[in-house]
């Protein structure tokens, strides 16, 4: 029998930046949620990048790091350089004729530093993706832990970087800019469709082709909450 994520169980998630559609699947399917930190951060990843789509090619969106920073516990972004309105401008170019641009994107510049770890900046920007698909609900705080710790702790072996394909993960939307790019951040199904991202989280899920065994770690909620590598709302 498939595995299904919609059973009773909370899901351990990364803290990217603008997660890809793929990890919102997740965060639709399960129970609940945690977020979680890298021991060690990954080049070209998606915890400092993420992706849309352009008029002639995908774009990439990366924020710049400190260098000596970058394999520390904390990495530190860098502000030398005005990343984030580079990130709005974008944004703004890629969407603005989208439906519900104007819905979105003045709530979305709020987000601004100089917030000086990475994390945090990360774990703010999911905060806000949350309350716009209206799934603040799945993520678990602190002090609401304790009452599920009885269910599993699943662990998907989500990719780090933009891939192609996901055998799981059935995609097929409306997009800007002819042929349709894979797996871009949320941001570009929010700004076509709001609410009705949900629907698309819902059915691109396809349980059939996720397999245990290859998708997922079971975890020991013991290993996990001395890990150090949990991250929650102030």
């Amino acid at each position: 029998m498939p595995f299904n994520p919609t059973l009773e169980a909370v899901c351990l998630l990364p803290l990217y930046y603008f997660p890809p559609v793929s990890w919102w699947t997740l965060v639709y399917h399960s129970k609940k949620i945690l977020l979680y930190k890298p021991k060690r951060l990954s080049k070209q990843s998606y915890y400092y990048r993420f992706y849309i789509k352009g008029n002639q090619k995908i774009e990439t969106l990366v924020i710049p790091l400190k260098r000596k920073t970058i394999f520390r516990a904390e990495p530190q972004i860098a502000y030398q350089e005005p990343w984030q309105k580079q990130h709005w401008h974008a944004i703004q170019t890629c969407y603005q004729k989208s439906a519900f641009f104007e819905h979105y994107f003045e709530d979305l510049k709020q987000l601004r530093g100089p917030q000086p770890f990475l994390y945090a900046w990360n774990l703010q920007c999911i905060l806000f993706l949350l309350r716009a698909l209206h799934l603040e609900e799945k993520l678990l705080l602190s002090q609401t832990i304790a009452n599920y710790i009885h269910l599993p702790l699943l662990y998907p072996r989500l990719p780090i970087k933009h891939r192609k394909k996901i055998p799981w993960l059935e995609l097929n939307y409306y997009q800007f800019f002819g042929e349709f790019a894979y797996d871009l951040s949320i941001i570009d199904v929010l700004m076509h469709y709001a609410l009705e991202t949900r629907l698309i989280l819902k059915n691109s899920f396809k349980p059939a082709f996720f397999r245990p065994s290859e998708h997922f770690y079971r975890m020991q909620w013991k290993e996990v909450l001395s890990s150090g590598l949990l991250r929650f709302p102030a």
